[in-house]
């Protein structure tokens, strides 16, 4: 079934927010917190079930927005919405899959008044559908579809009765698994036939902007609409930059952190599961790892986004700094200093420019910077009898690492590089909170 789309033109603002556009019925565009208004057929379009968080790391549906739709329809086809960022657009298409973003994508959904995160995961196919993880639907003897969430509830959501009391229900696995939304015959809220249901898609492609879509169908027969959500994306290796959530009401489109330069970030990871449902260290583990290592690839246009935001959630006072006693938002870079590494006993080397970046000053005495090569680990301080030393440049504060201030690392007491080619592991952390960087550099 091939929808028919009407474009829609948008002012030359690549970065503006995505604004939802009715073709044919006109209505005053809705936020988050509106009632959203019901689909055809009386039901509301919500595409799996919606999880609580609990307070713990827990699973969220990367794609559990609702769609309420506000096209009238007609038996002549489908209408359609457009929601894109780019100028321009002659075409409102969810374009064509890119061999380049098929695989199973991750995120982490942080929040500043939680210790752990919400994990979310889908996975994009080749033939452009798209699998989630989440509870699975279950099927009705006669074909139709419910969700997990109504199987042996009390009530009869089946119309023939099959999801209470019966062999099937009671047997029915409700683990979380991949689930293809792809013609799924989808049983209406308040159906009282077998002919009240509508079939949904969901599907993914790159548009000629070079943006990413997910189109979401709805339909039956010769009847139905379209709804296609566009927005501009950065793939670097393994990993999809975006300014704006795949998750939430398609009304309202949240636009991710504080300014124009915070993203989220989505992980590439080949895996034959979901994430876990419950709390699991090792996940969280390899989750801020691989961010970590998406971070030295961070696109320019997604400059402020920090690691510790990435895994500890956007602050909303961000933009205002924190205490310096604790967590920060700066970040650091590093790479191989001017000075040669030489022979042990030739002197003492300066192995590694540093530069801070971010709206904090760090004092020293809440400052830890270690280095290790191989199993050796050695400890950098401003005061002179430690392992390596720091000296600070272009700063005005000797008591603090000021942001935009460089320091250099050189070898004290210990000789840590002798030859060239030196891999050098860095931490840093701030009164125990780790800041983030670029974490290793190679000395010459």
């Amino acid at each position: 079934m091939q929808p028919g789309y009407q474009p829609h033109e948008y002012p030359n603002s690549p970065d503006s927010p995505p604004q939802m556009q009715p073709v044919v019925a006109q209505a005053p565009m809705p936020t988050y917190q509106d009632p959203l208004p019901p689909g055809p057929q009386g039901h509301n379009h919500s595409l799996g079930a919606p999880r609580k968080r609990s307070g713990r790391g827990g699973l969220k549906m990367i794609i559990g927005f609702t769609l309420g739709i506000l096209i009238t329809l007609s038996s002549g086809g489908l209408g359609g919405y457009y929601l894109g960022k780019s100028a321009g657009v002659a075409d409102a298409s969810g374009g064509t899959p890119d061999d380049s973003y098929v695989g199973k994508w991750f995120a982490a959904d942080c929040y500043t008044y939680s210790s752990s995160c919400d994990y979310s995961a889908m996975w994009l196919k080749e033939d452009g559908s798209i699998s989630i993880w989440e509870e699975p639907y279950f099927e009705c003897s006669d074909g139709l579809i419910i969700y997990s969430r109504h199987v042996e509830d009390g009530d009869n959501d089946c119309i023939d009765g099959t999801d209470e009391g019966t062999a099937k229900a009671e047997n029915f696995n409700s683990d979380y698994t991949w689930v293809d939304i792809n013609e799924l015959k989808m049983k209406d809220d308040d159906a009282e036939s077998y002919n009240d249901y509508y079939y949904m898609d969901l599907n993914w492609g790159i548009n000629d902007e070079g943006d990413f879509c997910l189109t979401y169908y709805n339909y039956k027969e010769n009847i139905g609409t379209s709804t296609v959500s566009c927005q501009k994306s950065w793939l670097i290796n393994d990993a999809m930059w975006v300014k704006y959530d795949l998750v939430g009401s398609l009304f309202y489109i949240e636009k991710v952190g504080n300014d124009d330069t915070d993203c989220r970030v989505m992980l590439r990871i080949e895996r034959s599961s979901g994430p876990p449902e419950e709390d699991n260290q090792a996940w969280t583990d390899l989750m801020n790892l691989e961010t970590l290592e998406a971070m030295s690839t961070k696109p320019g246009a997604c400059s402020g986004t920090t690691y510790q935001e990435l895994t500890e959630g956007f602050s909303s006072s961000a933009s205002e700094g924190t205490d310096t006693s604790a967590s920060t938002l700066n970040t650091y870079t590093a790479e191989d200093a001017a000075d040669a590494a030489s022979a042990a006993g030739d002197g003492a080397d300066t192995l590694i420019k540093m530069q801070m970046t971010g709206k904090d000053d760090l004092a020293w005495s809440f400052v830890k910077i270690t280095l290790s090569v191989g199993d050796n680990v050695y400890t950098c301080s401003v005061a002179s009898g430690d392992d390596c030393s720091i000296s600070q440049q272009a700063g005005d504060n000797d008591n603090a690492w000021e942001p935009g201030e460089y320091i250099f690392l050189s070898e004290g007491t210990e000789e840590i590089c002798s030859a060239q080619g030196c891999a050098v592991d860095i931490s840093v952390t701030n009164n125990g909170n780790t800041v983030a960087g670029d974490g290793s550099a190679v000395v010459n």
